[in-house]
């Protein structure tokens, strides 16, 4: 597969280092700068990046407009009128300008770069000075004609590094509701089912592969939302591990005497779920950046990676609830029943305290698991072992 990029030259302006950087620069001196537009060809296809800015455009700001970008496009054998996709990186005028020169393009855009160009900061001049809002209007407009697309060139979520780890957590959430000791389990007699070890293995690979592509992400930010997921993560999964290891690694059995125990677990398991799972207070902290351990995502990737989270909390929900109940003590239909019930009320909890309670700091977060539900956990186990 081989492809040639063009880079076509439109514009020109002479300016001075300190216009160059935010703030200015010490060191001020010449540094002109030179826009230009980009042409990708191959396999068939045509791909521009960015469309510039108008000649009326450059009188407004005070630049050398040299051509019309798709006049050099002409040059190179490409008409604009018939282009397919065309890529605007970001809304700044010098890159979006003419983008009404491609009327039978799709033009693709990040979903971050259209929630930054219509929120909140264009409110600063600062922000907006780089932006027309005449453009940005326009690629709103566009994007209801349906000729907007967010997220790539109709590259499949799981061709990216997060999509193949999301996938991969998807799957092993999966085997891990397939090895739960279901009542009225189809292969209850296979020798997996309900091993311990491989459901442990299982879940907890569902919530660390996911891991490793913002720990090995190239953005600070996306780095430190990251690990902050992953310390919660970690410290909520440990106490329901505890809590509902005496039911899934020794047999306590189920009787009045040891009733107390299993409820201070499972309650113990309730509590540490949110942090377990990263939501309501526990969820991605925004102010390290807007979209957690999510920055940079399209929305094909970033929706798979939405689906695996909430794939992985509902195989541990599941495998908290499972090991709670006395299935031997019920029919079996009757606890699969009382399972079913059971999810669906914790899962309309959580939902109701996901907005309803603010975000906690990390140390507020891993304060709760290990001084709140921790305690609960030792507590329960160490009277089930007295009593059993």
């Amino acid at each position: 597969m081989t492809y040639e990029v063009y880079a076509l030259k439109y514009a020109h302006h002479a300016r001075r280092r300190a216009e160059n950087f935010i703030g200015g620069d010490a060191h001020d001196g010449p540094m002109p700068l030179d826009y230009f537009v980009w042409l990708i060809r191959g396999e068939g296809r045509e791909i521009v990046v960015d469309t510039g800015f108008s000649a009326a455009m450059a009188t407004k700001r005070g630049r050398d407009h040299i051509r019309c970008p798709t006049q050099a496009l002409k040059m190179l054998g490409c008409d604009a009128t018939t282009v397919k996709d065309v890529v605007i990186t970001h809304l700044h005028y010098d890159h979006v300008g003419n983008f009404d020169l491609f009327p039978a393009a799709t033009l693709h855009l990040q979903d971050l770069e259209m929630h930054y160009a219509t929120g909140r900061h264009m409110g600063e001049e600062r922000h907006r000075y780089a932006y027309e809002v005449e453009e940005v209007v326009g690629m709103v407009r566009r994007a209801y004609a349906g000729r907007v697309r967010f997220g790539g060139l109709g590259r499949a979520a799981w061709g990216s590094f997060d999509g193949l780890l999301s996938l991969a957590s998807i799957l092993l959430a999966a085997l891990a509701l397939a090895l739960l000791p279901w009542p009225l389990h189809p292969a209850a007699g296979w020798a997996w089912v309900g091993r311990p070890v491989a459901i442990w293995a299982a879940i907890e690979g569902a919530f660390l592969l996911p891991l490793l592509a913002g720990l090995l992400a190239p953005a600070a930010l996306g780095v430190r939302a990251a690990s902050r997921e992953a310390q919660i993560s970690v410290a909520g999964r440990c106490v329901i591990w505890l809590a509902i290891g005496t039911a899934l690694w020794a047999d306590a059995g189920w009787n009045a005497r040891v009733l107390p125990g299993h409820a201070l677990g499972a309650l113990a398991g309730l509590l540490a779920l949110p942090a377990a799972i990263g939501t309501g207070p526990f969820g991605a902290e925004r102010s390290l950046n807007a979209a957690g351990a999510e920055e940079g995502l399209d929305e094909a990737t970033a929706s798979l990676v939405r689906f695996a989270r909430t794939a992985r909390g509902a195989a541990l929900l599941a495998a908290l609830i499972v090991a709670s109940l006395p299935p031997m003590l019920l029919q079996p239909w009757v606890a699969l029943l009382l399972i079913s019930g059971l999810f669906m009320l914790v899962t309309l909890l959580l939902n109701r305290i996901s907005g309803a309670l603010p975000r906690l700091t990390l140390p507020a977060a891993l304060h709760w698991c290990w001084w709140r539900a921790l305690p609960l956990a030792v507590v329960g186990l160490v009277y089930l072992i007295i009593v059993s």
